[in-house]
C-alpha cells in the first residue's frame, strides 16, 4: 500500500559513512522523525546528501511516499516544473 505525507521540511541532514539520515517536521500530520538511507555507491551517497542539504537550507516543502518499508522524498515543485519543461521541448 502506497500512502503519502506532504508539505513536511527537511529539518538537518547528516552524512553518517555510506549513509544519509535526514530529519524532518511538519505536515498534515506533524511528522517528527528521521530516516536512513543507505548506499552502495558513493557518488550517489554524495547526490543525494547535496540534495536534500539544498531542501533544508531552502526549506523547501517536501512529499514522502512510503511503500511497504521504502520512503522516497520528493520536491513537487521541482517535479512539476521538469515535467512542464520537459513536455514543452519534446511537444510535436
Amino acid at each position: 500500500m502506497t500512502t503519502w505525507t506532504g508539505e513536511l521540511t527537511v529539518f538537518a541532514v547528516a552524512a553518517e559513512g555510506s549513509a544519509v539520515r535526514v530529519d524532518l517536521v511538519g505536515g498534515d500530520q506533524m511528522v517528527c522523525g528521521s530516516l536512513l538511507y543507505e548506499f552502495d555507491d558513493e557518488a550517489e551517497c554524495a547526490r543525494n546528501f547535496a540534495v536534500l542539504g539544498q531542501w533544508r537550507d531552502a526549506r523547501t516543502p517536501v512529499l514522502a511516499f512510503t511503500e511497504d518499508d521504502v520512503v522516497t522524498l520528493v520536491d513537487p515543485q521541482a517535479t512539476v516544473e521538469n515535467l512542464l519543461a520537459e513536455l514543452s521541448t519534446n511537444w510535436p
